[in-house]
């Protein structure tokens, strides 16, 4: 027996449609009376059951994302691009939901709590958006998860300690909003996690003593706070590929900062104060290497002589004084981008 789409969820994308200007005709296929199965760009249905599962939208310009929306049930993924509207408080009924990408629109208002309901989602992307308020503790509850971001928008207060119970999270991204205080103890509980960005935050304090524990962290960036002492070597992990610490003020650097850190290859220090002696050799070999307005004395830095795997070199208003040395080129021939502009060299440029 054949199965009759249901013309309720047909309905239901046109009345999603409406509530837009789609003057540059991105959902022109979208018409009454065809088939929205074969013909209507970025929608998807299941081959048995003929229930759209999946919808992809992108650009449109101001309106309101009507709650015609949440009459799509059994949707398993849903992203929206460039869209400037508010979000429906029904995003709750979307049960089934296990993609959910919102991020780079103009969204406004708090993060609906109704998103809290959708206990399948394992993807969740807010990023790049205006959304205000606090972040939800009840995403805590989302034990599904595997990568959150919510970075870029204008979100203040804490960040809750309940994102600790998110222990199936592998990515979490909450730079660039105005968060406080500092980083809860809780996010230790995070073992899997492999990229935490809590860049451009505000926060303060001291850098929690719990990234230890996050052993298959692999990317780290805390950059643009307001940390105020020194990290020990032994917070970090040694899985760490990947560390940005720069604009950070009064963070200090020496190398036994470094003591755990093999497998390094990114290392962004800007505007830290650093303190390296003349003899340490790092047991990493680094591709990336940005120190902009790190006071380093007059001469290149010996240690950075040890690094053979260079594409990127950025040694910006350091104070170094003299010729560059021929060793830069020679024991990285690999090398793409070479910035030492601010500083007092001289010599020729070989």
């Amino acid at each position: 027996m054949s199965i009759t789409y249901p013309s309720n969820e047909s309905e239901a994308l046109l009345h999603f449609k409406a509530a837009f200007n789609d003057s540059t005709g991105l959902l022109s296929s979208w018409v009454n009376g065809t088939d929205c199965r074969i013909m209507w760009d970025g929608v998807v249905c299941n081959n048995q059951t003929k229930y759209v599962i999946s919808l992809i939208v992108y650009g449109l310009y101001q309106g309101v994302i009507s709650e015609s929306l949440c009459q799509l049930h059994f949707l398993t993924s849903l992203k929206i691009f460039g869209v400037r509207a508010t979000l429906p408080s029904c995003l709750g009924n979307l049960t089934y939901i296990q993609i959910l990408d919102l991020s780079v629109n103009e969204l406004s208002g708090m993060i609906p709590s109704s998103i809290c309901f959708l206990t399948h989602l394992a993807y969740l992307d807010l990023g790049f958006n205006e959304f205000n308020g606090s972040i939800p503790s009840c995403l805590g509850n989302l034990s599904s998860l595997y990568y959150l971001d919510l970075s870029n928008n204008q979100l203040s207060g804490n960040i809750p300690i309940s994102l600790g119970s998110l222990t199936l999270l592998r990515h979490l991204y909450l730079g660039g909003n105005p968060l406080s205080k500092s980083i809860p103890d809780s996010m230790g509980n995070l073992s899997l996690l492999e990229s935490l960005s809590i860049g451009d935050t505000q926060l303060s304090g001291i850098t929690p003593p719990s990234y230890t524990q996050l052993s298959s962290l692999a990317s780290l960036d805390v950059s643009g706070n307001r940390f105020n002492e020194t990290v020990a070597s032994s917070s970090l992990p040694p899985s760490l590929v990947d560390l940005r610490l720069s604009l950070n003020h009064n963070q200090s650097v020496s190398e036994t900062f470094f003591h755990n850190l093999t497998s390094l290859e990114l290392l962004y220090l800007s505007d830290c104060m650093l303190n390296f002696s003349s003899t340490w050799i790092p047991s990493f070999q680094l591709r990336e290497i940005s120190l902009v307005s790190c006071m380093i004395d007059d001469a290149f830095p010996p240690w950075i002589s040890t690094q053979f795997s260079l594409h990127k070199l950025e040694l910006v208003n350091t104070g170094l004084v003299g010729e560059i040395p021929s060793w830069l080129l020679e024991t990285n021939p690999q090398l793409l981008v070479l910035n030492l502009s601010r500083n007092h060299l001289e010599g020729t440029i070989f």
